[in-house]
């Protein structure tokens, strides 16, 4: 089986989470959304671990309930980011 990669693709998003929850990937170049999508995603990272590895974490760490949930911001900088808007 072969994988596609999408570039900068321009499909809409039925058909865009029908080919991501097939396998294929998706690549768009960094925009100031996307940044601050990132930037959301770290601080949540580093709240969730506490300065751990996360790579490695979870031989630390006891199973419990996930401590972060998608947040409003973190929606909303992915909505932006997956759009394209700035």
């Amino acid at each position: 089986m072969m994988t596609a990669v999408f570039s900068d693709s321009t499909m809409g998003e039925a058909q865009r989470r029908e080919l991501l929850c097939g396998g294929e990937a998706f690549v768009h170049p960094a925009t100031p959304a996307s940044r601050e999508l990132v930037a959301s995603t770290r601080e949540l990272i580093a709240d969730a671990f506490g300065g751990r590895d996360p790579e490695t974490a979870q031989h630390g760490m006891a199973v419990e309930e996930p401590g972060c949930v998608p947040e409003e911001p973190a929606l909303e900088y992915e909505s932006r980011a997956l759009s394209g808007a700035s």
